[in-house]
């Protein structure tokens, strides 16, 4: 069963997200934070199949996309460090409720396993979980999604922002529809070394140094867009966690294919989520 809720935390668009309820006894909380770009209906399947292992679990959109725009996108005036310091607060207080103080989880897809650190109520968390989740500096990437960066961080994405207001990925085919705010702070990341420890300053860097909370990285050897050396570059901001990397070989599983999405398709069901997700959520 499914629930739909909606939070005013500020500005003109609510936050829209929902709850999978569990009808077996409850294990504990995971709350999903999606990819840059990517809306939580994407989750769903994988959600669902969370709950009917014994899990509360909530997905929600970034404000400014999926459910969660409400306004001309526009008029949405918007960055990450507000997704990181509202939305994400908004949902592990919310987790923190249900929970009742059995563990709560973060699986962060992409973006949602990058920021972990920056959120201030990080310590109500019990376990992360960061799948397909790496540095996006993009002279760490391989060769064929270098030259994409190189046209998309200096060329598409100054141009395109201030013809529109917003960054139109959708018409482009690149990510999706994004607030200019997000994106202009997103390039900046993707261009510093450090990605968003660089970009952010001490304080951030010290907050990823500082985070003691056990940390399972899922990789994929096929992810067309984070390799492992990226996966490695941001894991290692995580200088006293206790970290498990985990680099999946599609072959390995007798797949053709996982890359940076795949890992989601309710195709998994029986496979991948089972064999990576049940081992992590039942050794907490």
């Amino acid at each position: 069963m499914q629930q739909r809720f909606s939070a005013e935390i500020c500005c003109h668009n609510p936050l829209v997200g929902y709850h999978f309820q569990s009808s077996k006894a409850d294990r504990g909380v995971v709350v999903i934070a999606a990819a840059m770009g990517v809306e939580q209906k994407f989750y769903f399947d994988f959600a669902q199949w969370l709950a009917e292992q014994g899990f509360e679990v909530l997905t929600f959109d970034y404000r400014g996309m999926g459910q969660s725009l409400r306004q001309p996108l526009a008029q949405v005036s918007i960055t990450i460090s507000d997704w990181v310091q509202q939305d994400c607060v908004y949902m592990i207080d919310k987790a923190e409720l249900l929970a009742q103080g059995k563990p709560i989880y973060w699986l962060g897809h992409s973006l949602g396993g990058q920021v972990f650190a920056m959120i201030p109520n990080r310590h109500k968390v019990t376990q992360i979980i960061t799948v397909a989740s790496g540095s996006g500096y993009w002279k760490t990437s391989d060769i064929k999604i270098k030259s994409v960066s190189l046209m998309l961080w200096f060329l598409v994405v100054p141009i395109a922002t201030r013809l529109v207001g917003y960054f139109p990925g959708k018409r482009l085919g690149i990510i999706g529809d994004l607030p200019y705010g997000v994106m202009r702070q997103w390039r900046q990341w993707c261009l510093n070394p450090d990605y968003l420890v660089g970009c952010e300053g001490n304080q951030v860097r010290e907050q990823y140094h500082a985070l003691t909370l056990p940390i399972t990285a899922l990789a994929f050897q096929d992810d067309e867009l984070i390799n492992y050396a990226s996966v490695d570059k941001l894991h290692s901001f995580y200088q006293t966690a206790e970290k498990n990397h985990q680099y999946i070989s599609p072959k390995e599983q007798n797949l053709e294919q996982i890359g940076h999405f795949g890992f989601f398709r309710s195709k998994h069901a029986q496979t991948l989520w089972p064999a990576f997700i049940t081992p992590i959520l039942e050794c907490s």
